[in-house]
C-alpha cells in the first residue's frame, strides 16, 4: 500500500510559502484555497472541506485585535488558536471548531504517517503534521499507544475523500484501544508519591489523586476536554466528569456502501455523540482503576455544556470482564457500532447508565448510584476525628478540628464590631466594650478535660496555624514582649548571643504542648484595644495589648504589625523593625509576608538603610496580597527618581540575596513549603480534603508549572 506518494505533498512542503515562524489562520485559509484547486490530491481536499467546515474562512475574514494564528501546548500535545480576538465573542464560539478540525486532522496526518513509515519499512523522522506550520513531537500522540486499524487499499487504488473520512471516524473510535495502557499504569511507580520531603503510602488519597491525574494528564483526543475528578479511598471509589465536544465537531457522515461525504442528520449526530461519549467513559473508567488497584467503584458523567450527557457506574470486576475484553479484541472501536450506541451499551454493560436524564439500561427499578459528590468533605471545624501521630507531631494537636481557623470560633464579634462602631464618636466607650470582653472571654478560658496541659492559641489563618511548628521556642509561645524584639539597635548588626536566641532549635529538642482554639473575639478585642491605646496616647497600654496579642497568637502577622506601628509612632524605628523580622520568621502565608515586608521597608528607609529597603520592595513585589500591590507601586515610583538605589531595579533574586547578607529572612522558606506539602499530602491521606484544602491550593500555586500536582491538589479543594 503506497501511501507516502499521495502523502508527502499535502503533508510535508504545503507550508514553506505562507509561513516563518508560526502559521497565522489567514495562511490556513489560504492553503484551504490551494488544496480546493483541481491539482491537489485527495488528502489535501479532505483538509480543505474539514477546514472550510469548522469555520477557517469566516474567522480568517474578522479584523480588529491581534490575528488569530495557530500555536500548540507546551507539552507539544494538542494545536490551539492563539491572540486577543479570542475573546471576540463571535470568534469563541467559532475557535473550538476550528481547533477540533486541526486536531483530528493531525491524528489522521499521523496515522497515515505510521502506515507509511511500516510499508516503507524507512527509518525517519516522523513528520506528521508539518502542513500546520507546526513542529510538534509525535511521540506525545495518543496514536503512539492506540493503533488505527486503516481501511484496506489496493496498491493502484488512488484513495478518495471517503478513505480519509473513514480514518477521521476511527481516529475517534479509537481512543477505547488506549484504555488497557491506561489500566495498567497501576504497576507503574508514582513519581509524585513524595513531594518536598512528604510522603504518601502506596494506595492513598494523594497516591491514588496523583496516579489518576498523571493518567488524564495522559490521554490525548482529537477533541479538546475539560475533566474534573474526586475519589474515596476509604469506600474504594473515583469519580470523573469529563466534557464532549459538540455535536458540530464530528467528521461527516461515511459508510462503507457510501461513495459520497454527506452531512449527518440531527439523529445519527446524536447516536453518534453517544457512542463517542460512551467510549470516552470507558476510557475515563480506565484511568479510575488505573489509579489504584484496590478502588472497586469507578464513577463517570460524561458532560456537553452544561447538561449531564452520559452518567454510568462500574464495578470492577464487571469492568474487566466486558470493556477490558472488548478492548482486547478490537470489539470497542468497532465501526459498526458509529451510530449505534445501545448495542455498544450492551457490550460494555455497565452496573448502571443513564443518558440525558433518561435512563436506558440497567434493571427495572434500579435507583442510581450515589455519585461521588467528595469524599467526607465534613466542615474542618466539625471534624473530631483524631489527626494521625505524624500530624499531631506537625500542627501540635490531637484533632481535625483543633486546627481549623476557616470558621469563627467562640462569641463576641458583634460586641467588637459595635466597639468599633462606637470608637468613632467615643473612644473611650469602646475600650470600656472591649475591656468588658476581653475579661470576660479571658475567664472562660479552659483546656479540654483529656488534655489538661494543653494551652489557648489563636491563629488568623490556616498558614499561621501550620507554622506553630517553626516556633518551637517557649519564650516565643509564653514569654515577655522582650523576646520577640532582637536586642539590637539597627537591623543586620545582631551580635551573636541575640540571634542564637531568635534561631529556631531543632524540633527533637522542644517539648511543645498541644493548643486548643482560643476564641476569636478575644484576640481581635485586645488588637482593638491597642489601637484604641495608642490612638489616646497610652503607648505603654498599646504596647501590653499587643504583647497579649503575640502571645496568643505568635504566627499571625497582624500581632507583629500592631506592636510595630506602636513603636513606629514613638519613632523607635529601630525597634519596631525588629518587632516585624521577629513576625517573619515565623510567617508561611505570602500575604501576611508581604504586610510584614511592607512595613518594614518603610521602616528601614527611615532608618537611613535604603538599599536594604529597596530590596525588601523588589521581594515583596513578587508576592500577593493589598501589600505587594501597594509595594509594586512604591517601586514605579522610586524607579523615577534619580537619587534612588540601583536595588530597587533588581531582580526578586538578587533582591533575596541581598536581603540574606543584612540577616532579613528571606520567607516563605523551603522548610516552609516542605511544612505545606506534609499539611496537604497528609490531610489528604487523613481523608480529610477541606482541611487540606488550602494547603493544597497554596502547593499548586508553588509547583504550578507541575500539570499533575495543580490537578491533584485542585480535587483536593474543589472535589467536584
Amino acid at each position: 500500500m503506497q501511501i507516502g506518494p499521495f502523502l508527502s505533498r499535502g503533508v510535508r512542503e504545503t507550508t514553506d510559502e505562507f509561513l516563518q515562524n508560526g502559521l497565522s489562520l489567514h495562511a490556513l485559509a489560504l492553503i484551504v484555497q490551494r488544496f480546493c484547486a483541481p491539482h491537489a490530491t485527495s488528502f489535501e481536499q479532505y483538509v480543505a472541506m474539514a477546514l472550510h467546515d469548522a469555520g477557517v474562512d469566516e474567522l480568517s475574514k474578522r479584523k480588529g485585535g491581534q490575528p488569530l494564528r495557530i500555536d500548540v501546548d507546551n507539552d507539544g500535545r494538542r494545536i490551539h488558536l492563539a491572540g486577543s480576538n479570542r475573546e471576540d465573542p463571535a470568534v469563541a464560539q467559532t475557535a473550538p471548531f476550528v481547533e477540533d478540525a486541526l486536531n483530528r486532522l493531525a491524528f489522521v496526518a499521523d496515522a497515515l504517517e505510521d502506515a507509511a513509515l511500516i510499508a516503507q519499512a524507512a527509518a525517519r523522522p516522523r513528520v506528521s503534521i508539518s502542513w500546520t506550520g507546526v513542529d510538534r513531537s509525535p511521540a506525545t500522540f495518543a496514536m503512539r499507544h492506540a493503533t488505527i486499524e486503516l481501511p484496506p487499499l489496493s496498491p493502484t487504488e488512488q484513495p478518495a475523500l471517503t478513505y480519509f473520512n473513514e480514518i477521521d471516524w476511527r481516529v475517534i473510535e479509537g481512543i477505547a484501544n488506549d484504555g488497557r495502557r491506561v489500566f495498567q499504569s497501576s504497576l507503574r511507580p508514582n513519581m509524585r508519591q513524595s513531594m518536598l520531603g512528604a510522603y504518601a503510602p502506596c494506595g492513598s488519597d494523594w497516591d491514588v489523586r496523583t496516579r489518576l491525574a498523571a493518567l488524564i494528564q495522559a490521554i490525548t483526543l482529537p477533541f479538546s476536554f475539560d475533566c474534573r475528578f474526586d475519589c474515596d479511598v476509604e469506600q474504594a471509589r473515583a469519580c470523573i466528569i469529563m466534557t464532549v465536544p459538540s455535536l458540530l465537531a464530528l467528521p461527516r457522515k461515511n459508510l462503507p456502501d457510501q461513495l459520497a461525504l454527506t452531512a449527518l442528520t440531527t439523529e445519527e449526530r446524536d447516536s453518534a455523540h453517544m457512542a463517542y461519549a460512551l467510549r470516552l467513559a470507558c476510557l475515563a473508567a480506565c484511568a479510575c482503576f488505573g489509579a489504584g488497584r484496590h478502588l472497586e467503584q469507578a464513577h463517570v458523567v460524561i458532560e456537553d455544556g452544561e447538561s449531564s450527557l452520559v452518567r454510568c457506574a462500574f464495578s470492577r470486576d464487571a469492568f474487566v470482564r466486558t470493556v477490558l475484553a472488548a478492548i482486547d479484541d478490537g470489539s470497542l472501536s468497532n465501526p459498526v457500532f458509529r451510530f449505534n450506541p445501545h448495542s455498544l451499551i450492551r457490550l460494555i454493560s455497565p452496573d448502571w447508565i443513564a443518558y440525558k436524564s433518561e435512563k436506558i439500561a440497567g434493571e427495572s427499578g434500579t435507583r442510581p448510584p450515589q455519585f461521588c459528590s467528595g469524599p467526607n468533605r465534613t466542615p474542618p471545624e466539625q471534624d473530631d476525628r483524631p489527626l494521625p501521630e505524624q500530624l499531631e507531631m506537625l500542627f501540635f494537636a490531637k484533632r481535625i478540628c483543633d486546627i481549623d481557623t476557616s470558621s469563627y470560633y467562640g462569641h463576641g464579634a458583634d460586641i467588637v464590631d459595635s466597639a468599633r462602631l462606637e470608637s468613632r464618636e467615643s473612644v473611650l466607650a469602646a475600650v470600656a466594650q472591649l475591656e468588658s470582653l476581653a475579661d470576660e472571654l479571658g475567664r472562660d478560658i479552659s483546656a479540654p478535660h483529656d488534655d489538661a496541659d494543653a494551652r489557648a492559641l489563636y491563629c488568623a489563618n490556616p498558614f499561621a496555624r501550620l507554622a506553630i511548628s517553626l516556633v518551637c521556642d517557649e519564650l516565643s509561645i509564653g514569654g515577655e514582649a522582650q523576646s520577640y524584639a532582637w536586642e539590637h539597635d539597627i537591623v543586620g548588626n545582631a551580635s551573636e548571643s541575640s540571634d542564637s536566641r531568635l534561631a529556631r532549635p531543632h524540633r527533637e529538642n522542644c517539648d511543645m504542648p498541644t493548643f486548643f482554639r482560643a476564641p476569636d473575639a478575644l484576640f481581635n478585642a485586645h488588637l482593638g484595644l491597642s489601637d484604641l491605646y495608642q490612638r489616646l496616647g497610652d503607648f505603654a497600654g498599646a504596647v501590653a495589648h499587643a504583647d497579649y496579642c503575640i502571645r496568643l497568637a505568635p504566627t499571625s502577622a497582624a500581632a507583629y504589625f500592631r506592636k510595630a506601628d506602636v513603636l513606629g509612632q514613638q519613632t523607635l524605628y529601630a525597634q519596631a523593625a525588629n518587632v516585624l523580622i521577629s513576625g517573619l520568621h515565623c510567617s508561611i502565608s505570602k500575604r501576611d509576608c508581604s504586610l510584614l515586608y511592607y512595613h518594614l521597608a518603610l521602616l528601614l528607609w527611615k532608618l537611613g538603610r535604603k538599599d536594604d529597603a529597596a530590596a525588601v520592595l523588589v521581594y515583596t513585589s513578587s508576592l500577593v496580597g493589598e501589600f505587594a500591590q501597594r509595594a509594586r507601586a512604591t517601586l514605579k515610583s522610586l524607579r523615577t527618581r534619580k537619587d534612588s538605589p540601583v536595588l530597587v531595579h533588581a531582580s526578586p533574586l538578587a533582591a533575596a540575596r541581598t536581603m540574606a547578607r543584612s540577616r532579613i529572612p528571606v520567607t516563605p522558606t523551603d522548610e516552609a513549603w516542605a511544612l505545606i506539602a506534609q499539611a496537604a499530602i497528609g490531610l489528604s491521606c487523613a481523608n480529610a480534603p477541606r482541611a487540606a484544602a488550602p494547603y493544597a491550593e497554596a502547593l499548586a500555586d508553588h509547583l504550578r508549572n507541575d500539570d499533575v500536582i495543580a490537578s491533584a491538589c485542585h480535587s483536593l479543594c474543589k472535589g467536584l
